[in-house]
Parts: C-alpha cells; sequence; structure tokens
C-alpha cells in the first residue's frame, strides 16, 4: 500500500509541478515571408476547448441581420468539437423562426438553419489567417471582414453549387449607405485550380496602409493596392473577423435539404513587428555541486524573521570560493544557479524574493533585479525587490545580480525516507511546507491558472503523505527488534516508544491569488501515525475581463448595420427586420450579386 502511495506521489508531483514552457508561437502561412511578426492570443483562437464558442471572443449575431432565405442563423449551429475543429453546421431544421420575426410573417426562410460567428474586437493592420474545409454543397461558404464600410472577402465559395457547379473568389467592397447604392464598389476575383471542399486548406490576408494581400495556402493569389480604390478608408478601418454560411437561391436550394458542415482548425492574427519572435528558453538543469544545506548548516538567518519561517537567504555570506564572504552582479542564469549550488543552496523563487526573504541580506540588491528560479516563457524570471517588479528574461542575460535561498529544514528529507535511509533522530523535528515548491510558471501573457497551482498543491501534499507513510512502514518492520534491543528507548506509561517531539506544524503559503494550506501531525506513539487534518485549496477570484474582451457597440443600429454586404440594398435577398426602404423583414431586388 506505502509503495503504491509513494509511487502516485511521485508520478503526480511530476505531472503537477514540472514547468510548463511555452511552445514557439504560430507563424503565417507565407511562402518566402521575411517579415516579423507578433501572435495575437487574445484574438485568435485554436478551438481546443470543446463546446460552446468563446463568448469573449465570439458571437452568433451581427445587428438585425437574420440570415440569407430560406436559411436563418440559428444560435449553437456553431460549436467546438471534441476533434478541436470549430464546425459550422446548415441543416434542415422544421418550424425553426429566428428570433424577432412573427412565424406568421411571410419572410422567406423555410426550415432551414445556418451558422454565424462575428468576432467581438475590431482588428486592422496584420495578417488574418484560417485553415477550413468547407461543406462540399450548394450554399455559400465565407470568411470575411466587415468594417463599418469597407468588406474584404478573403473566401467566399459554393463548392457544389446545383445551378453553377463550383464557385471561389475573394472580394471587396466599399459601400455608400447614405446614397442610393449607385456609388457602391465591388471588386471580385475568380480563384482558379482550387476546390476548398477537397480538404483542408490555409486562407489569409494581410492588411497595411498600403493595401491588402490575398494568400491561399501560403501563396500570394491576388494585391489590391488602397491608391487604385475609390476610397481607402474602405479597406484601413477596423473589421470584424466574420465566418458564415448561406442559402442562395441562385446557386440553388437542394429539394431535400440535409445536414452539411464546414471545419475550421483555427483563426489565427498577427500584427506587424520590427523584432524577430523570441525562441523559449528550455529548462536549465542544476548544476552538479554539494548536498543542499539547512538555515541552520549555513548560518543564515536573514528571512527567518519577516514572517517566512520556511526558508532564508542571502546575497555573500559564503557565497565566494571555499565559503568566503562574496557578491555576485551581472551574471546570467546559468552562473547565478551554479553559485548558488556550489554553496549548498539553491536560486530563491519569486514568490520568496516578493515575501522579503533575501531582503537585507547584503550586497545593495535590495533595490536591483535578481534571478529566481522561477520559470517564465521565455527564460526565468528576476524580481526587484521585496514587492517590486516581475521581468522575464532570457538565461543568457547577463545584467541580473544573485542572491541564494536555502531551507529551514533538510530538502533530503523526503528523498532519505523514500530511499529507506532515514534514522529515527531525522524525523524529530519534520518540518512540511510547500515554499521549496516553484509553482509560479508564469508565461509572458499571465501566470499559470488557479486549477494548476491546486494540482500541484494537491501533489506536493500526496508527496509528504507518501514520504511520512514510508517512515511508518519502517517503524513497523522495526518494532520487534527494536523492543528486544538493550539500547531500545525508554517507554511511556502506556508502553509507546519515546520519539520525540514530533508535531509538524502547518505552513501557509500565497501563490499569486491561490492559498494552499496542509496540516499534518505526527503522534507520539511506537508507531508513527500520520493524520491529515485538513487540506484547503482555494481558487482565486476570477479575473476581470481585460481590454481586450470586447462587446459589441451600437454601430450595429445605425451604419454598420446597413453596410453589410448581405444587408445592403444592391443585394438580392438581403434583409433586415427594420429596413425602412422595404418594409419590415422584406427584400430588396437587384441582379447585382
Amino acid at each position: 500500500m506505502v509503495r503504491n502511495v509513494l509511487c502516485a506521489a511521485v508520478v503526480l508531483l511530476g505531472a503537477a509541478t514540472r514547468p510548463a514552457f511555452a511552445a514557439e508561437s504560430p507563424m503565417p502561412t507565407i511562402d518566402g515571408d521575411t517579415k516579423f511578426w507578433a501572435y495575437e492570443t487574445a484574438h485568435s483562437d485554436e478551438f481546443d476547448a470543446a463546446g460552446a464558442i468563446s463568448a469573449a471572443k465570439w458571437t452568433q449575431e451581427l445587428g438585425e441581420w437574420k440570415g440569407t432565405p430560406p436559411g436563418a442563423f440559428k444560435q449553437g449551429n456553431a460549436a467546438i468539437s471534441s476533434g478541436k475543429q470549430l464546425v459550422l453546421t446548415s441543416k434542415n431544421d422544421a418550424g425553426f423562426v429566428p428570433a424577432g420575426i412573427d412565424e406568421n410573417c411571410d419572410c422567406g426562410f423555410g426550415d432551414i438553419s445556418t451558422p454565424l460567428v462575428v468576432s467581438s474586437s475590431f482588428l486592422t493592420y496584420g495578417f488574418y489567417e484560417v485553415r477550413a474545409k468547407m461543406a462540399k454543397a450548394s450554399l455559400l461558404s465565407s470568411f470575411w471582414l466587415q468594417g463599418e464600410s469597407g468588406e474584404i472577402n478573403i473566401l467566399d465559395t459554393v463548392p457544389a453549387s446545383i445551378n453553377n457547379g463550383l464557385k471561389v473568389s475573394n472580394n471587396y467592397h466599399c459601400f455608400d449607405p447614405a446614397g442610393d447604392g449607385s456609388k457602391t464598389e465591388d471588386d471580385e476575383n475568380t480563384i482558379g485550380n482550387l476546390d476548398p471542399s477537397d480538404g483542408f486548406h490555409t486562407y489569409g490576408v494581410e492588411r497595411q496602409a498600403s493595401g491588402v494581400k490575398f494568400y491561399v495556402d501560403g501563396k500570394l493569389v491576388r494585391t489590391l493596392t488602397s491608391n487604385t480604390v475609390s476610397d481607402a478608408s474602405c479597406l484601413q478601418q477596423p473589421m470584424s473577423v466574420i465566418f458564415s454560411m448561406e442559402t442562395i437561391e441562385s446557386e440553388g436550394i437542394p429539394s431535400a435539404f440535409n445536414t452539411h458542415t464546414s471545419n475550421l482548425e483555427y483563426f489565427r492574427f498577427w500584427s506587424h513587428s520590427t523584432a524577430p519572435p523570441v525562441t523559449p528558453s528550455p529548462p536549465t538543469p542544476p548544476p552538479s555541486g554539494p548536498a543542499r544545506k539547512t538555515c541552520a548548516e549555513l548560518g543564515w538567518r536573514v528571512g527567518l524573521t519577516k514572517g517566512d519561517t520556511t526558508a532564508c537567504g542571502e546575497s555573500d555570506n559564503k557565497l565566494g570560493t571555499n565559503g568566503a564572504t562574496t557578491c555576485h552582479s551581472n551574471k546570467n542564469f546559468e552562473d547565478a544557479q551554479g553559485i548558488c549550488s556550489a554553496a549548498g543552496s539553491r536560486l530563491c523563487t519569486a514568490t520568496e524574493i516578493q515575501a522579503g526573504v533575501t531582503k537585507g541580506s547584503g550586497c545593495g540588491f535590495d533595490n536591483k533585479e535578481v534571478w529566481s528560479s522561477t520559470p517564465c516563457a521565455t527564460g526565468y524570471t528576476v524580481v526587484k525587490g521585496k514587492g517590486g517588479t516581475e521581468r522575464c528574461l532570457p538565461t543568457s542575460d547577463v545584467t541580473v545580480e544573485v542572491r541564494c535561498c536555502a531551507d529551514v529544514t533538510n530538502v533530503a528529507f523526503l528523498a532519505a525516507s523514500m530511499a529507506g535511509s532515514i534514522s529515527r533522530g531525522d524525523v524529530q523535528h519534520a518540518e512540511i511546507s510547500l515554499s521549496a515548491l516553484d509553482m509560479d510558471a508564469n508565461g509572458a501573457d499571465g501566470g499559470v491558472s488557479a486549477g494548476a497551482t491546486v494540482a500541484a498543491a494537491l501533489a506536493a501534499a500526496v508527496v509528504v503523505l507518501g514520504a511520512l507513510a514510508a517512515v511508518v512502514m519502517r517503524r513497523r518492520s522495526g518494532a520487534a527488534a527494536a523492543a528486544d534491543s538493550p539500547d531500545a528507548p525508554a517507554h511511556n506509561e502506556e508502553g509507546a516508544a519515546e520519539l520525540g517531539n514530533s508535531t509538524a506544524r502547518r505552513q501557509s503559503k500565497s501563490y499569486r491569488g491561490s492559498v494552499a494550506s496542509v496540516d499534518m501531525e505526527i503522534e507520539r506513539g511506537e508507531v508513527v501515525d500520520l493524520s491529515l487534518n485538513e487540506m484547503s485549496i482555494q481558487s482565486p477570484p476570477e479575473d476581470a475581463i481585460d481590454d481586450n474582451a470586447f462587446v459589441l457597440t451600437d454601430k450595429g443600429t445605425s451604419i454598420r448595420m446597413k453596410s453589410v454586404r448581405r444587408g445592403n440594398p444592391l443585394y438580392v435577398q438581403s434583409m433586415y427586420v427594420d429596413s425602412p426602404e422595404h418594409g419590415p423583414a422584406s427584400m430588396a431586388a437587384s441582379t447585382d450579386m
């Protein structure tokens, strides 16, 4: 049983506390590209969480546009599958009437529901890309951008038009919503040798002030410059990202309408950058050196009077050659780690430095950046004094100072107990703390989730439980022999062996918004009895929505709503519930499509 506990503890600890280094950011699919790009996670979506689409990034409506009859947009027709794809579904949906439409209205809708996905944020210059496989059906599947008066259609395709066969194009529109539509400009361009339904392809567009470039599978297929259009602002204004499927009567509507899906693997957005992306630094293995020493063995007391009684810190004492007192400035991470290891100590965690464990330890480093053992997206975290600022630096940076930490208890205690080499005296003062575990593995864009911290805390508790359980088993296995030994310790009035004061006190440590507390006691007696009195994990409150969590603006009720391509009076079957030109839920007639 104990062996199983120990094995589980080791596995859990490895899974929960292993530093997580960010993978290299994806780059745009552009053949021969030499530009620098910054991948914008706030505006991108890898569609890797099955279920509903992210409410912070997407909505499923656009103003009062209800759809293109006979199909109507329906909430829920876009969702993320277990296969990590955004699935857009058009289907026969008997009796479905879109919200805001009277069921008796002769509006042209015919029991067909279709999907619409619109970004909550408005984007401008950069590179937009999807990887998608479109439905092989007589349906218009589109990836497009919509602004107040401009529209960029990166892909419009009807892969199996009943009336016209395969149709693939990109397009551009500059609307004149204030006039009669006669000044509206569009420029459709057919894309040859491509069937978007035969497999997954990448579709991208690069937007700059100078114009727009269209790409398919990394190859440039079209360039549209701002000086060749009637109004350059139509290409330059902020735009929403939209995925949609529509029924188009001119392409033909199947009499028996089945379910059809388009699948998207991701949507990614990059802004232009003037610097190359930074490749994350891999973990640096600790250098060889003497075994870890306790604060008492090192004679270090700094930090023990500052509220944290589990660790101590130093800047110079015993950090020089042969234990000399030496300050260390302008060191890279490997050098800093080696200096601490050579002294029998370790680098401090960012949390320990922030708590003031090293404050006042000398060398004038209290207000200077110091290396920590806390990994981050591109290397390791440096901290500027107690409660100071933090930065993520690559391990090669040589502008950082060195301070080291040690633990009150011998960090080899658990390892020795698992190996079966612990002695009776080693358990006389067993202080169990989570402070030595580095659970502050923050990335460039923020910290680890509360769930990851909780998992690490639970794993740590299991390890401690397993280690002390090993002591219990060793005590049991040696109990009979010890009782007959002339050197056996005296027994108390209850006949239990005196093991000394073996109480492990409670330690509580904060890790960026979450608190992990563990209570453990080792009672006196012939058998060391471990009781886990309490383990409480408190998750931090949800983060406030940041500036990137945009919501729709009220422009959807004015010029923006009326500039939508399928909602413009020039386009066949485009309709608005509140269209004053044609009455409620009516359609404008035109041959221009």
